[in-house]
């Protein structure tokens, strides 16, 4: 059984197309699609340094909230 491995860019796409090659004479063929890892540990790492870098722009803008308390009534009165 012959075995043949692509990396394919989506681009945002939703459809793909595979040429198989000329000496490929196999009738029945099974496809199995799977995220590349490289790829996805790329992209969870953005997603950190995104929230690592709203963390420090935030960081110096806190309130201290220890004494607050919600008041239910207090909203309903308005």
């Amino acid at each position: 059984m012959e075995t043949i491995t692509r990396k394919i860019k989506r681009n945002g796409r939703n459809k793909i197309t595979i040429e198989l090659p000329e000496d490929f004479i196999a009738e029945n063929i099974e496809v199995t699609i799977k995220a590349d890892e490289k790829e996805e540990l790329k992209n969870n790492s953005k997603k950190i340094s995104l929230a690592e870098e709203a963390f420090e722009y935030y960081k110096d803008i806190r309130v201290d909230l220890n004494n607050y308390k919600f008041d239910r009534d207090e909203l309903h009165d308005r």
